[in-house]
C-alpha cells in the first residue's frame, strides 16, 4: 500500500497541505523533440520549487511555527534547484549542472502549522503563479511566473517592436497580439492545493478512512487491525484532495473569431506567425540571444 513517509514532528498538531501543478498531459501531448519535453519538466520543476521556496519563506517571515515538506525529500536530488532559488542563482554549494535537471515533482506535501490558514495557502499560489496584465505596473514584487514572462515579452520586443502590433490581415474586431500574450498567459497554469486541518477533539478519522477505497480495502483484509494515525490522515486527506483535482473549476476559452488555433493545442489563438519566427534569427545573427 502506496503512503508517503511519516513526518518527524508530531502530526496531530498540524494542516496537511496538498500542492500540484498542472498542465502536464498538455505539455506531453504538444512536445514534438526531446527539448520540448525536458523544457516543459524544467518549467514544472522550476515553478514547483518556487512554491517550496515560498513556503518555507512564509513560515519563517510570519512566524507560524516549522514547516517540514514530506515530499519531495530535500535532502535527495530535488534539493539542488531548491537551493539555487534559495540563494537567487549560483553559490558554492550549487552546481549548474544539477540545477539544469528538472528533479522537482509537480506534487508537493507538506506539514504546515496549526496556524497556516486557507488564505496563507493562497497568497502563496497567488505570488508564484498569479499573472496581471499590468504587473509591470503595480506595487509590490511580481510572481514569478509575471518575471518569466515580462522578461520574454521584453525580449520579444526588443527583437521587433511590431510583433506585439495587430496585423492587417487580422479581423477589425480581433484583439491585438499583446492582449492575446497576456490573456493565454494569465489561464497557463493549473495550480490545485488543499489545506487538510488538524484532528480536533471528537473527530473521528478512522471512520472517514473507513470509507474511503483504501479504508474499504484495508477493512476487507485486515478488519481486526487498526492502521496507523499517519496512515489514516494521508490516505484521508489524498482522497479529498484528488476529488478535488478531478472536480475543478472549469472555465469556458474566450477565443477569437477569424484567427488561427495553435496547431499544437488546438485551442489558443497563434501569436508566433511568420513575422515572429523571421525576427529570432535576426536575433541570433546580431547575438542578443544568450
Amino acid at each position: 500500500m502506496n503512503t508517503e513517509p511519516a513526518p518527524s514532528t508530531n502530526s496531530t498538531e498540524h494542516r496537511l497541505f496538498f500542492f500540484q501543478l498542472g498542465p502536464v498531459q498538455e505539455f506531453i501531448a504538444q512536445a514534438r523533440s526531446t527539448r520540448d519535453l525536458w523544457s516543459g519538466s524544467y518549467l514544472l520543476s522550476w515553478m514547483t520549487g518556487h512554491l517550496i521556496h515560498a513556503l518555507l519563506a512564509e513560515a519563517r517571515s510570519k512566524k507560524l511555527g516549522p514547516v517540514e515538506i514530506v515530499f519531495p525529500r530535500l535532502e535527495d536530488e530535488a534539493g539542488a534547484m531548491l537551493r539555487w532559488i534559495q540563494a537567487g542563482g549560483p553559490t558554492r554549494d550549487c552546481d549548474p549542472e544539477d540545477v539544469t535537471l528538472p528533479t522537482v515533482p509537480n506534487r508537493i506535501l507538506a506539514q504546515v502549522p496549526a496556524g497556516f490558514a486557507d488564505t496563507h495557502a493562497q497568497a502563496l499560489v497567488n505570488a508564484v503563479f498569479e499573472y496581471r496584465p499590468d504587473a509591470a505596473r503595480l506595487p509590490g514584487s511580481p510572481s514569478e511566473w509575471e518575471r518569466i514572462c515580462w522578461a520574454c515579452y521584453h525580449w520579444f520586443a526588443a527583437q521587433r517592436p511590431s510583433l506585439f502590433r495587430k496585423r492587417r490581415s487580422w479581423p477589425k474586431d480581433a484583439d491585438d497580439p499583446a492582449t492575446l500574450w497576456h490573456r493565454q498567459l494569465s489561464r497557463f497554469w493549473q495550480p490545485t492545493w488543499l489545506l487538510w486541518p488538524a484532528p480536533v477533539n471528537g473527530s473521528n478519522e478512522h471512520a472517514l478512512f473507513l470509507q474511503t477505497p483504501i479504508g474499504k480495502n484495508w477493512h476487507s483484509q485486515l478488519p481486526h487491525q487498526t492502521p496507523d494515525p499517519w496512515m489514516q490522515r494521508y490516505h484521508l486527506a489524498l482522497h479529498r484532495f484528488d476529488a478535488r483535482r478531478q472536480t475543478r473549476g472549469f472555465v469556458a476559452w474566450d477565443g477569437q473569431a477569424g484567427l488561427h488555433k495553435d496547431s499544437l493545442s488546438g485551442k489558443e489563438e497563434v501569436i508566433a506567425d511568420t513575422e515572429w519566427l523571421e525576427a529570432i534569427p535576426q536575433g541570433k545573427r546580431a547575438g542578443t540571444i544568450p
